[in-house]
């Protein structure tokens, strides 16, 4: 299945379910990091491009990802719903972790506009590969 939203049941999702989705894009880079590292995991230039579309594609999503976690742990710390084993107030704890997350998003950002230029560049060398429909490039 290329599009997870269309097996993911709002109503009984749980904080589980989410680290599950995350871990596994995680291994997902992991094996991506493997299978480039050999020639036969590229093959072809036009395959060098099409993973450098899907990894900008993934990385311009991952800021809003960043974005809806860092407005989570604001709004459960303002609502005393975070808390601390030992008692002590989580709050430089959380402004810390939102302070990462921020720099994250902006990484993620930056990582998607060098991917696009790179891809950018691959066109110039390999030429420029068929229009997908709008369809076609969000079930990416």
């Amino acid at each position: 299945m290329d599009d997870f939203r269309q097996v993911i049941d709002l109503d009984q999702v749980t904080g589980d379910d989410t680290v599950r989705l995350a871990r596994t894009a995680a291994e997902a880079v992991r094996g991506l990091n493997h299978l480039t590292s050999h020639d036969a995991g590229l093959g072809q230039p036009s395959a060098a491009y099409d993973i450098t579309g899907a990894l900008a594609l993934a990385a311009s999503r991952l800021p809003q990802a960043l974005s809806q976690i860092t407005r989570w742990l604001d709004q459960a710390l303002a609502a005393g719903r975070l808390g601390h084993d030992l008692g002590e107030d989580p709050a430089e704890a959380v402004d810390a972790a939102a302070v990462f997350l921020g720099d994250a998003r902006m990484s993620a950002a930056a990582l998607a506009g060098d991917l696009d230029a790179a891809q950018q560049q691959l066109a110039l060398i390999n030429g420029t590969p068929r229009n997908r429909t709008l369809k076609e490039h969000h079930d990416r």
